[in-house]
């Protein structure tokens, strides 16, 4: 009697190839590992500021007339991309939302999970190339598992990273725009529970310059948002902002 020999190997595309004998060859699909966010969604939800476009983002996700399992969130660095795409996949409380590891060769959907009422956040945005117009025509297929599954998978990517992509994909593809600074600042004061207010800090010495960008659009929403960090470390941490 011959025994039966098990060989493996690693595919190309990360996958795993195994057989036995001659007879049999069983592949399985590499997926993209996670991390659970769903603490960050709640928690960032109480200091959220919804973009200018931040509605029709929720409008494809959930208006029966164009509803997609999938959203892209094109703008740039420190915008609010992620905190927008996090408060879109907490709409109705799912049980996890996962922030996806893009440990692939490639972009490819084929490697995106998909479970059941999975909620998946897919950033692009530090990807070394340009995003293949291929991944965009994969996508549609994926989109048809994720919305038999009810599941719901955001994308975060720059513009320039989504060229490619950019003419296939107006249906799911949404500009944000940027939340106001200032609005982004007194909202994180108050879930920081901060010791000042908008108005106090703008009275501040030492800072005034830090208000003045803000306000007049010179930085982003991110700047913002560590501004009201300092603040809730109490007035003697301002030094630590205008250097």
């Amino acid at each position: 009697m011959t025994a039966e020999v098990l060989q493996s190997a690693t595919a190309s595309d990360h996958g795993s190839v195994n057989q036995a004998g001659r007879d049999l060859i069983l592949r399985r699909q590499h997926l993209l590992s996670s991390t659970d966010v769903t603490v960050e969604a709640r928690g960032g939800g109480k200091s959220f500021v919804e973009p200018p476009h931040y509605a029709a983002a929720a409008k494809i996700l959930e208006n029966p007339s164009m509803a997609s399992p999938i959203v892209v969130l094109r703008g740039a660095v420190g915008t609010g991309r992620r905190s927008s795409a996090l408060a879109l996949l907490d709409r109705g409380q799912p049980d996890r939302i996962e922030d996806l590891t893009t440990d692939w060769r490639r972009p490819r959907a084929i490697e995106l999970p998909c479970e059941e009422h999975g909620r998946y956040l897919l950033d692009l945005t530090f990807e070394p190339e340009d995003i293949p117009e291929s991944f965009i025509r994969e996508l549609v297929d994926f989109a048809e598992t994720a919305w038999e599954n009810r599941a719901r998978l955001i994308v975060v990517v720059t513009e320039e990273k989504w060229r490619l992509c950019h003419r296939v994909d107006a249906d799911v593809t949404v500009d944000l725009g940027i939340p106001d600074q200032i609005q982004v600042l007194a909202q994180h004061l108050r879930a920081l529970k901060a010791p000042h207010t908008v108005d106090q800090l703008r009275s501040l010495q030492g800072i005034s310059e830090v208000m003045k960008n803000l306000e007049t659009g010179n930085w982003p929403p991110h700047r913002a948002a560590e501004l009201a960090e300092t603040a809730g470390r109490g007035a003697k941490s301002f030094g630590l902002i205008t250097r």
